[in-house]
């Protein structure tokens, strides 16, 4: 799936728990479930995970955006010499050893970004491709719907996981990332001129 859906799902998955459990998705919790969504993919030649300079470009100055991609980029080729793409860094086994340990270590943030981690792996096992579920025993990957990647049912997906967000965890959201959605809203209505 694409970095928005991966993000989307995430998200979803954190406003499921935070309506069924105790969790609380404040707003550095919430930061570490968006990355979560994405670390998996630092085994792939390209992405959001893989610039992360790109990702923050906004926010950050220039130089310091540069060396984030530069360090992305560095990082991404060590992962992808290790197991190319969808393969260690895929496992629900390195999804749930990233849960146990913030388990065990009481580290919360960690927690919400095993959260999104494991969400992503669960995502890419709903495409045709898979994920390798029974690594390292079976280096098969393994697929529960045969969704492909970019298509126009990962579009769907997408928009339903965005009322999803909106009707169910708009509330539990943060503020500033209420604040984010309403100003992307006005802009789309601008451009559309429908105020």
């Amino acid at each position: 799936m694409t970095g928005p859906t991966h993000i989307l799902f995430g998200i979803s998955t954190g406003i499921v728990l935070c309506r069924t459990s105790l969790f609380v998705l404040d707003p550095v919790s919430f930061v570490c479930l968006f990355l979560g969504s994405l670390g998996p993919d630092i085994d792939a030649d390209s992405g959001s995970i893989t610039k992360p300079g790109r990702l923050f470009r906004g926010f950050l100055p220039r130089g310091v955006a540069n060396v984030l991609d530069q360090f992305g980029t560095l990082m991404s080729a060590i992962a992808r010499s290790i197991s190319g793409h969808r393969g260690f860094f895929h496992t629900p086994l390195l999804a749930l050893g990233i849960l146990s340990a913030s388990w065990y270590l009481s580290l919360p943030r960690l927690e919400w970004f095993g959260i999104g981690y494991l969400s992503h792996i669960i995502a890419d096992a709903c495409t045709k491709k898979g994920v390798p579920l029974l690594w390292p025993v079976r280096q098969r990957e393994y697929s529960f719907l045969p969704i492909k990647t970019g298509s126009a049912t990962e579009a769907w997906l997408a928009m339903s996981l965005v009322f999803f967000v909106i009707i169910v965890g708009w509330g539990l959201l943060p503020e500033t990332t209420r604040q984010g959605f309403e100003s992307i809203r006005q802009a789309v209505m601008q451009r559309q001129g429908w105020r």
